[in-house]
Formats: C-alpha cells, structure tokens, sequence
C-alpha cells in the first residue's frame, strides 16, 4: 500500500506539471490568426489607418487655449459676432461684451450672409492666422479682407473653414451650381439616358437576358453618337474622340454578347464606363447638389 500510495502521490504530481505546463506553453504562443487572414495573401492585407477623431470645441475653450489646436482638425459652434468681409466673419463667446477675443472664420465660400448673433457649427482647419501664408494657398479668401482687420488678427486664432452650418442646419458652403445654359440642357438630356442604359446592361447580363443587352447597347450607340456631335459642333475633338470611344464600346457589347459569354460582357461594360469616367473628369463638373455642369477644357 505504501508503494501504491507513493506512485499515486508521484502520478498525481506529474499530472499536476502537466495541467500547469500546458495553459503555459498556450500562454507563451502567439495567438492564431483568424482563418480569413490566414487565407488571404500578403498583398491584400492592409494596414489599418489610424483616423483622428474631429475635436469640438467651444468657442471660450479654443480661445484659451488656441496653441494645443493648431493645425488641427476642429468643430466649433458660437454665436457670430461681426461679418468681416463677404468671405470672413468672427465668433465670440460673448458677442454682447464689447472688446471680446474672437476666433476669425475664414469660408471658401458663402452662399448667403451670416446673421449677426446667429449660432453657427464651423469645421475646419486651425490656424495662427498669418495673411502672407494664407494667401499662399487660399487667397480668394482673404482678397477682400480689410488691412486693418488682416493686422488686427494676425497672430491669432483663424479656422480655415470647409463647412459652416447655421442652427436651421443650413449648409452655407455648398458648391451651388450656376444656372443651366443651353448646352448644358442638351448634354444633361442625353446624359440622363447614358445612365440608366449602363445599369440595365449589368442586371441583364446577371440575368444572361442577351435580348435586353443588346437592346440597351444599341441606346448607348445612338447616346455617344449623339455626343459625339455635340462636341464636333463646338470644335472640342478629344470630347468627340472620348463620344467615340464609348460608342464602339457600346457596339463592342452588342458583338460580344451574342457569344455568350457573358463574363466577358461584365469586362467590357466596366471598360465603357471608364471610358465614361474620363470624359468626365474633362468636361463635366459635379456640384454638391449632386447636378452636373459642362466645363470646357481647352481646345
């Protein structure tokens, strides 16, 4: 019994080291990857991007101590206290104290006045306002700043502004498009068809419907050769030639599908709608209102 006792006590010891030593030996490999990363290669792993959280702020916080905000990122919402130029106005915590501090507020645009005492939500950039470095890279926005206001504020908290909403949540820095002119209407007109015919041809081509494609290959045809003409009558040959281009493209779909393959389809619609894209980024100019305007680049 005594042998049996001392074996029992010495298997008991060893399976104590063991249920000790293994959650150890866990403890000192490193954890498996998720089966997802383990798959994916190399290159499609990206490193996450770390992102700053936008900082708001009041008004009387940014204004005592405007050095920790500097070139950051920030939110704030006061109460405008003068307007300064059609472009410039200024918050202050207190617009009914005379001889306050103020934060000057600096718009790339303004598509109505700031109402005087009215609270406003500035985003932008902070800055120690310096005329000379401001007018380096935005100096429509100071081109009608008094002299006297520009030195009065130099040396002081500005905010270079992206976006300024008003407390009826008007966003008064919308990129507004001008009126449509003639030739807008005609290009826009046709545009509107260009669109939906595109997203037809990719849900037919998930549905094999070969009628339908070509169908909407053949409007995408006559669309191009319509712009096609358009730019030919105002003598802009790369906008005819890009017309062109996508017209072929078009004609291209209505070969290709009749093979059957409908993979190949996929391609070349993605491949027509490039040729869409680079047109685009010529000659047509989106606004925040989500509408378009013809931009005339150079002959």
């Amino acid at each position: 019994m005594r042998d049996g006792v001392t074996i029992g006590r010495g298997a008991a010891a060893v399976l104590t080291l063991v249920v000790v030593s293994l959650p150890a030996l866990r403890a000192q490999q490193p954890p498996a990857a998720p089966a997802a990363t383990q798959a994916a290669p190399a290159a499609q792993q990206k490193p996450a991007v770390p992102t700053k959280p936008l900082l708001p702020l009041s008004v009387s916080t940014l204004l005592a101590h405007p050095d920790r905000f500097y070139g950051e990122t920030v939110t704030v919402t006061g109460p405008v206290d003068q307007s300064l130029s059609p472009l410039a106005f200024s918050l202050d915590p207190d617009p009914t104290r005379a001889g306050a501090e103020s934060v000057l507020v600096l718009a790339p645009r303004l598509n109505a006045p700031v109402a005087l005492n009215g609270y406003v939500t500035v985003l932008g950039t902070l800055v120690k306002f310096d005329p000379v470095q401001v007018a380096k890279t935005a100096a429509d926005r100071i081109a009608d700043l008094p002299q006297g206001v520009a030195a009065a504020y130099t040396g002081r908290a500005a905010l270079l502004a992206t976006q300024i909403i008003t407390s009826d949540f008007v966003e008064l820095t919308r990129k507004l498009p001008p009126p449509m002119s003639v030739d807008d209407q005609l290009l826009t007109s046709i545009m509107k068809k260009v669109q939906p015919a595109v997203g037809a041809i990719r849900q037919a081509a998930d549905k094999a419907d070969m009628a339908a494609v070509r169908q909407q290959a053949g409007l995408l045809e006559q669309s191009f050769d319509e712009v096609e003409k358009f730019f030919d009558k105002q003598d802009r040959k790369d906008g005819a030639q890009f017309a062109a281009d996508a017209r072929l493209q078009a004609a291209a779909l209505a070969r290709i599908v009749a093979t059957g393959k409908w993979d190949e389809v996929k391609t070349a619609t993605g491949t027509l709608q490039q040729k869409c894209g680079a047109c685009h980024a010529v000659y047509r100019e989106r606004f925040d209102d989500g509408s378009y305007r013809l931009k005339m680049a150079s002959k």
